[in-house]
């Protein structure tokens, strides 16, 4: 953490001055699921209910909540942005934003975003890395021989750091390696104890008439299958984009943005977002919207569990 973010995160007035000097830069927001408490090990993507209901309390008094399209616009348009904005984002559509966030956010009047992926949408499966995690929460086992080391995971932080460690190795492998390894390591770790993985199910299409029915939420697209797009063949990203947007196009809601899945992206997959038809997307950049951002590239701060109301208000300001 740098001294000026400490200094930030210490200071009440250096956080309005820091507000005022960064007002024309807006803030998105990127969330990705709730829990109505905190989870038995740590898991950044989870927020609990009661913080992101004190976050959205904080957000509607000090920014205007907009939606997502309208800085897109702005940005196209190369106008001036709109001042003390903010945006809400949630990536993977777990059915958790439309249990816990959404009323919130509904009861606020507050806009915001849902990127879906395509395939869950007719099973309401969790994403591959929820299975894991909750084939993790599950456990009896207390180690696992896994990417050529014995690991320990009796104790919760143990099992955070396997977590951790775990996903950032299997976002770099192709699609296909992925779900070998991961069918292989669910087997390892042997038939979970207890209903962890109903936490992590996704919104499936029967459900979206009613999560979009206030007219605050809209769609977006997150790919097919969550793949990896830097891993993939060109036809294998094409296959991503084209069949997740196809998918969503008819529902009530959707604007043609699409969400990089995990952030990854070059400018071969830039260039086939383009061409499969999407007006912008947005990265995992950790830094506020200025003028002259590519609408391919749009920066979104990322905002996860377990965040005191001072580090999250430095987060907003993109710190």
């Amino acid at each position: 953490m740098s001294l000026l973010t400490q200094l930030v995160g210490k200071s009440l007035g250096a956080r309005t001055a820091a507000r005022h000097l960064l007002r024309r830069r807006p803030a998105i927001l990127m969330y990705h699921g709730l829990t109505a408490s905190p989870l038995p090990v740590y898991n950044w993507c989870h927020v609990p209910v009661d913080e992101f209901r004190a976050q959205m309390e904080w957000l509607k008094q000090n920014y205007r909540v907009l939606p997502l399209r309208e800085v897109i616009l702005a940005l196209r348009n190369g106008g001036a942005l709109p001042e003390r904005s903010a945006c809400i984002t949630f990536d993977d559509g777990f059915r958790s934003v439309s249990q816990y966030a959404a009323p919130i956010l509904e009861s606020l009047e507050l806009p915001f975003t849902v990127f879906l992926l395509g395939s869950l949408c007719d099973t309401g499966a969790p994403p591959w890395p929820e299975k894991i995690f909750a084939a993790l929460l599950g456990s009896v086992k207390e180690t696992v021989w896994w990417n050529d080391r014995k690991w320990s995971i009796r104790a919760a932080c143990e099992r955070e750091e396997f977590y951790t460690d775990t996903i950032a190795r299997l976002t770099r492998v192709p699609p296909e390696k992925r779900s070998e390894k991961t069918a292989r390591l669910l087997e390892l770790l042997g038939e979970p104890q207890g209903d962890w993985i109903s936490l992590f199910t996704t919104l499936t299409r029967p459900e979206l008439p009613a999560l979009t029915a206030s007219g605050l939420c809209s769609l977006g697209a997150h790919s097919q299958t969550h793949a990896i797009l830097t891993t993939c063949s060109a036809e294998q990203v094409n296959h991503e984009l084209h069949s997740s947007r196809n998918a969503l196009r008819e529902e009530r809601g959707y604007v043609d943005v699409f969400a990089y899945p995990h952030g990854h992206y070059d400018s071969s997959v830039t260039a086939a977002v383009r061409n499969a038809g999407f007006e912008a997307a947005v990265t995992v950049e950790h830094r506020l919207c200025r003028t002259g951002d590519d609408v391919f590239e749009i920066p979104r701060v990322g905002i996860g569990a377990g965040l005191p109301m001072n580090r999250f208000e430095c987060k907003v300001l993109g710190f």
